[in-house]
């Protein structure tokens, strides 16, 4: 785009929910313009009156823009919910407020929860792994349990400021349980006028130590020799292969079973279904059919792996004439 408010979605306002996305490839606003707010999943988000919230996301795009430029949000206002997100794509601005998850906290009590940067964050000046900039007096953040691991790079020519967490916080908001991949002498936060504000640092070894995903709360779950995994991010990664199902008569409801839970993990119509590797059940019924009770398929390892698609089930319903009857209608009128 060439104008602001740039992102999958443009604006996210009162009410709006989006979750489980994972956004790939290049989000930016023309370089020969001088807009604002550029987001992966939005530009900006701003809720007067009912929150917005984004959740289970993960950004592995580059996300590049002049200024208000973030991996997940480039601005928020307002009452705005950021949970269990996290960015591994470069981010990008020639300007200030440039953050790993948001640019810029303009105004209002922005939550950001659960989330953690993996890449690196260039900017002018208020750059920072989490957030670029949150400093207005009417802006009230709480970051909780977030890790960053990228770092920032600062392009101004005079006295630029910025953070491996943060480049620019407030008065009065409140960070607890972060922690940012440096040393004893890394700048976490670049200008901290808050009081309360639990950050720390950590060392490669330590972060990549199963204590650490503990540390960082059941959102969290460790990974051999790498850094924490969201959960709800790693459930969307796991591998599955498409099984189509062509039903007739069409309004049918299909429900599918895993075989070792005995879990209904799919009920609804005909179609396409996507499965992790495992034995599955499945029945078909309709009013006025005999239901079909006994069908089963497996999905390998090998295909889930592949993504591969499945042979198709093809399932037809016989008509149960003992649910039917005639019924027989005199008009009178040709029309």
């Amino acid at each position: 785009s060439e104008t602001a408010y740039t992102g999958l979605f443009s604006k996210l306002i009162d009410g709006a929910s989006v979750k489980n996305l994972i956004i790939d490839g290049e989000v930016y606003i023309a370089d020969n313009s001088n807009k604002s707010y550029c987001g992966t999943i939005a530009g900006s988000a701003n809720a007067s009156a009912n929150a917005v919230n984004i959740r289970n996301c993960w950004n592995k795009a580059t996300v590049r823009g002049y200024k208000a430029v973030g991996g997940i949000a480039g601005m928020t206002a307002g009452a705005v919910v950021i949970e269990s997100c996290a960015n591994t794509g470069i981010v990008l601005g020639r300007n200030t407020q440039i953050g790993g998850i948001v640019g810029n906290i303009s105004s209002g009590n922005t939550i950001i929860r659960n989330c953690y940067n993996m890449s690196n964050v260039t900017g002018f000046s208020y750059a920072g792994g989490i957030i670029g900039q949150a400093t207005k007096s009417s802006a009230s953040p709480t970051i909780q349990n977030c890790y960053s691991t990228g770092n920032y790079t600062l392009t101004g020519l005079s006295s630029p400021v910025g953070g491996l967490l943060i480049g620019f916080m407030s008065t009065s908001g409140s960070i607890s349980n972060c922690f940012a991949l440096g040393t004893s002498d890394s700048i976490l936060i670049g200008t901290n006028n808050s009081t309360n504000a639990q950050v720390f640092y950590k060392t490669q070894d330590e972060m990549k130590d199963a204590a650490f995903a503990e540390i960082l709360g059941d959102a969290f779950c460790s990974v051999p020799e790498s850094y924490p995994e969201l959960v709800s991010i790693k459930e969307m990664l796991i591998p599955t292969a498409s099984v189509p199902f062509r039903v007739t008569p069409v309004e049918a409801v299909l429900t599918i079973t895993d075989t070792a839970s005995s879990e209904v993990v799919y009920t609804g119509a005909a179609g396409a279904v996507a499965l992790p590797a495992g034995s599955y059940t499945y029945t078909v019924t309709c009013g006025g059919y005999t239901s079909k009770t006994d069908g089963s398929f497996t999905v390998s390892e090998e295909q889930a792996n592949a993504s591969a698609t499945l042979d198709e089930q093809i399932i037809t319903l016989t008509v149960d004439e003992g649910l039917w009857g005639t019924v027989t209608f005199n008009v009178t009128g040709s029309d």
